[in-house]
């Protein structure tokens, strides 16, 4: 993962891939994310593995993800700032 990432203004849009480890049931693996800066709310729950974020204005952001396995909590949230 890159750190200190600065993205010229030109390339406004952005896409995060992510994944948890579940060796039993990785199909039934819950994602919700979250770009502060961006976004005012958390993402449905899904089991999709990818965020798009597209016309991003210049400045700092912090793109949050977290995973829930088959019955259980939340995890705690991944967090990149950039």
């Amino acid at each position: 993962m890159p750190t200190n990432l600065v993205l010229p203004f030109k390339h406004n849009n952005i896409t995060f891939d992510f994944g948890a480890v579940e060796l039993l049931h990785p199909s039934l693996v819950k994602y919700q994310y979250i770009l502060e800066g961006y976004d005012r709310n958390w993402s449905p729950v899904s089991s999709q593995t990818f965020a798009n974020f597209g016309n991003i204005r210049e400045g700092t952001y912090r793109f949050k993800v977290r995973a829930q396995r088959p019955n259980e909590n939340w995890s705690e949230p991944i967090i990149y700032t950039f």
